[in-house]
């Protein structure tokens, strides 16, 4: 079986640590095949504090959910939280160069860019940029622009943040138990890929995910994120 049919998840959460092991069947979905868990130590309020009590558990949880897969993997998508996340709306805008006036992914890229270039603390690093709408010549509304004829591309995007040293930290755990971090995920946004549909996100939908230490909140309007909070409380403390 080819490497790249499989994708394992790792949540690494205050009271419990979670891996989750799926392979894409020949339909192009993913199929569970494989899950593991273990109680969480070294951590609190969903960030680490012992990284050496972190890493034994995130090894513990990738190696059962291996063994009942009968799989072995290197590298994990590994999910994030903790009150040090937060979410920012921004907007940028350019100008269309292109032959035509034709909107091009070269001008939705040099907008994004435009966006998310945003002043925040040395000690904070971008986690994710997540287009809202596009606007062109101040028609709104808009999710995909390419191939639009205009003179002006706004665009409105949701960034989330988080504090560097936690997510240097977290993926520290890992790698020193053994495995790659091929990507950092928020909790709340995987959680809503995973529980929201479509619908429910374009009509407007507010997430709460109550966990051990911290509650995750996303708000999503017009099928976007519009608004991310975690706050430093949850069911076990």
């Amino acid at each position: 079986m080819p490497a790249d049919s499989i994708i394992a998840g790792l949540d690494i959460g205050t009271s419990t640590v979670c891996a989750v092991i799926g392979e894409y069947n020949e339909n192009g979905s993913i199929e569970i095949i494989g899950v593991g868990k273990c109680p969480s130590q070294g951590l609190r309020r969903g960030v680490v504090i012992n990284i050496e009590s972190t890493l034994k558990t995130v090894r513990t949880a990738i190696e059962d959910a291996e063994q009942m897969a009968g799989r072995e993997v290197s590298g994990v998508f590994t999910g994030i939280a903790g009150g040090h996340i937060d979410g920012i709306n921004s907007r940028g805008v350019v100008a269309v160069t292109g032959k035509g006036r034709e909107i091009t992914k070269e001008d939705v890229d040099r907008v994004i860019d435009a966006a998310k270039a945003i002043v925040i603390p040395m000690d904070r690093e971008v986690l994710h940029v997540i287009p809202q709408e596009f606007i062109v010549d101040e028609q709104g509304g808009i999710k995909n622009p390419i191939d639009m004829i205009g003179i002006r591309l706004e665009a409105e995007v949701h960034i989330i943040t988080g504090s560097a040293t936690a997510a240097q930290n977290l993926i520290k755990c890992v790698n020193r138990a053994g495995f790659r971090v091929n990507d950092i995920v928020l909790e709340s946004l995987a959680s809503s890929r995973a529980v929201l549909t479509e619908d429910e996100k374009e009509l407007g939908v507010l997430l709460v995910d109550l966990g051990g230490g911290t509650t995750d909140v996303l708000v999503h309007i017009d099928g976007s994120p519009y608004h991310t909070n975690v706050i430093s409380l949850g069911g076990g403390r």
